[in-house]
């Protein structure tokens, strides 16, 4: 995803709600409801953490935070289109997500960091302490995707995960990005792949994480899939130098619809916020690994093509693996954020049943 925040307003409105402001907890989960005092007091909270940030200085940006917030919900409720919301704005909504139970949780030594750094997730603690194991293994088998050019310009271009011990899967658009983003590859005429541009040296980091760069690094070799540029389904396969110490994933077979309580593994990127000491409300984001837990929304028809979720998933998720938390199978490959619909990630079996990916996938599974 290239813009620096998804933007979804339908999950703004799920999530704080078009009702009067609501007490801040309710049975240990986040409420709906305008942002207000309870959010500026939890925002605060997190802020002052940070040793730059004084506690007057904190209820200062917590309230204009809670300002920015309301001011968008207000645009929207009005009629104004989605995407016409401030990057203030949408910073803001984020903030206030983050402190209501929808936190981008940070990796370190391949697993997540401690719940009690992040109030309104208690929630949370239950899933991750019951299930840590299989969080930790999808959390190593899932890398960042590093680009270094000619001149030594180094940066990451969204995530991808282990289907295989030599393949990974990602989005179709990390390797070709709409707009102006930086094109890796060139398609072959005729051909289910695609080659490395010259001049780009892509590699996938599955230890990307604070104090880790390069541990666990694999070159990318080649691309045998990549879906057309009109295809729905908005991925492709990377083949890399085998990879040891991680198990591939598997990608279910089962519809989404017994799926609820999930999370999204990424990379994300910088945000703009109002104010630079605001990145403290989400931690800096640095491109390292983060785990993002959230819920599944309701779904449009039988067995659908797509999954729309409430995790946070800020740009550079893109590519990363969505999973329940019962069992060790990806769900859904994250891709997008949909200003009108929500974050969207392409479902498990809409990617087992494409004429020419599934054939690999099944493949996959065979070794």
């Amino acid at each position: 995803m290239t813009p620096d925040l998804e933007r979804s307003a339908r999950r703004m409105r799920q999530l704080l709600g078009d009702a009067t402001e609501t007490t801040f907890h309710e049975a240990s989960f986040p409420t709906a409801g305008v942002p207000g005092k309870a959010d500026a007091g939890a925002l605060a909270e997190r802020l002052e953490k940070d040793p730059r940030i004084s506690a007057l200085e904190a209820q200062a940006l917590a309230t204009q935070l809670v300002i920015f917030a309301n001011a968008g919900l207000k645009r929207l409720e009005e009629g104004v289109p989605d995407w016409h919301l401030s990057d203030q704005q949408v910073s803001a909504f984020e903030a206030v997500m983050q402190v209501r139970g929808r936190p981008a949780l940070r990796v370190k030594d391949n697993d997540v960091e401690d719940l009690d750094r992040h109030p309104g997730a208690e929630f949370w603690a239950t899933y991750v302490d019951l299930y840590r194991n299989r969080l930790q293994q999808a959390i190593g088998a899932t890398g960042a995707v590093r680009v270094r050019d000619v001149w030594g310009n180094a940066w990451g271009q969204g995530t991808a995960f282990l289907v295989a011990p030599d393949l990974v899967l990602s989005n179709r658009h990390v390797l070709i990005p709409p707009g102006n983003g930086q094109a890796l590859v060139q398609r072959l005429p005729g051909a289910l792949g695609a080659q490395l541009k010259n001049g780009f040296n892509v590699t996938i980091d599955f230890a990307y994480e604070h104090g880790r760069y390069g541990q666990r690094s694999h070159r990318v070799l080649d691309v045998p899939f990549i879906a057309a540029a009109d295809d729905p389904v908005d991925a492709a396969l990377l083949r890399i130098e085998p990879v040891s110490g991680s198990k591939p994933l598997v990608i279910s077979r089962e519809s989404v619809e017994r799926l609820d309580y999930l999370y999204v593994i990424g990379h994300p990127g910088r945000v703009l916020v109002v104010d630079d000491k605001v990145n403290a409300v989400f931690g800096t984001l640095d491109e390292c690994k983060r785990l993002s837990v959230g819920r599944k929304y309701a779904l449009d028809g039988f067995d659908p093509a797509e999954l729309v979720h409430d995790a946070s998933t800020f740009g550079g998720y893109s590519g990363g693996p969505v999973l329940g938390f019962d069992e060790l199978q990806v769900r859904a490959l994250h891709y997008w954020g949909d200003p009108r619909v929500g974050n969207r990630a392409i479902s498990a079996t809409a990617l087992q049943r494409h004429e020419r990916l599934g054939p690999f996938l099944r493949q996959a599974d065979r070794i």
